[in-house]
């Protein structure tokens, strides 16, 4: 948010708790706070209601990359947006025509499945027509970065490493660092990591922190030792340790995560309490020129109010 003014734009808290998430086993579309668990929910397009005598303390499953187990789906991604939409109308046809409650349950675990399979059959198959079309013609879809060169340049030259973080899979990071680049991509991150699992990627005990590993023969790697400029999986501890590996007498240098996720890139670092974290919402920028619309606590379609 930095082309608006600070000043005028005070931090509002509960717009970075907007986590939501889907639950297979009631129907309900859920709010997570940070501490993975739910806040408040509304069963398919209903109202908000609060969720403490529903869920109590229940912790929402986050594993890899698809977070949210069997029964849950966190909305990581504006890719998701439209399933969220879909699994509300969904619900409600389901208890047009379904009275038995456990068979609306099942109904609702069999929907959501569906729409799992769906996004990692669009976004996790490297022979899908979406991967296919960006192939053919990366400008179409990917915006040209390369006005940012200059400033990553001048943070490397002044000592800041910088590193990319994504969750794609390595040879679609590679498309698009090429696209939004050109040809300084390769020269300009002092390394890329892929398929990062976010958010299980800050590590939080007592869950065992994930390996890094060779992004072609998946073999286990130490980023100290492996000389490669791209990676795959890992876990922020070791790339924290790499980052700071240069000038251990100085103590650590403080570490910034920028992303454009409040689940995977500003709640789960700060979590840790070893980063801290902004994120860029490019869509916000020129709503502080409309009257009564506020950037930082504008509701994107399809999100439930706080």
């Amino acid at each position: 948010m930095g082309h608006l003014p600070a000043s005028s734009l005070p931090l509002q808290p509960l717009a970075l708790r907007r986590g939501v998430v889907l639950d297979g086993l009631t129907g309900n579309v859920c709010i997570m706070n940070p501490l993975q668990r739910v806040s408040r929910f509304s069963h398919g397009f209903g109202a908000l209601q609060d969720a403490r005598a529903v869920y109590g303390e229940t912790e929402i499953e986050v594993d890899g990359h698809r977070p949210g187990g069997s029964r849950w789906w966190v909305m990581g991604t504006h890719f998701e947006l439209p399933f969220q939409q879909l699994f509300q109308l969904g619900v409600s046809h389901i208890d047009q025509h379904e009275q038995d409650e456990d068979k609306r349950s099942q109904c609702y675990s069999v929907m959501l499945k569906s729409f799992k399979d769906i996004v990692n059959r669009l976004f996790g198959d490297p022979e899908s027509a979406f991967f296919a079309g960006i192939q053919a013609d990366p400008q179409r879809y990917i915006i040209s970065s390369s006005d940012l060169v200059p400033h990553i340049k001048h943070l490397r030259q002044s000592g800041t490493k910088v590193v990319v973080v994504s969750n794609s899979m390595p040879f679609f990071v590679r498309i698009v660092l090429k696209a939004a680049f050109a040809d300084s991509c390769d020269s300009l991150f002092d390394l890329v990591v892929a398929r990062s699992l976010k958010p299980s990627f800050f590590a939080q005990a007592p869950a065992p922190a994930l390996p890094f590993l060779h992004p072609e023969s998946q073999a286990q790697l130490h980023l100290s030792s492996c000389g490669l400029s791209l990676v795959s999986g890992g876990n922020d501890i070791e790339l924290l340790e790499f980052m700071n590996s240069k000038d251990l007498s100085s103590g650590s240098r403080p570490s910034l995560f920028v992303g454009d996720s409040v689940t995977h890139d500003v709640i789960s670092p700060s979590c840790t309490g070893r980063w801290q974290a902004a994120a860029i919402v490019e869509e916000l920028l020129g709503l502080e020129a409309q009257p009564r619309c506020h950037p930082l606590v504008a509701t994107p379609i399809g999100f439930p109010s706080m």
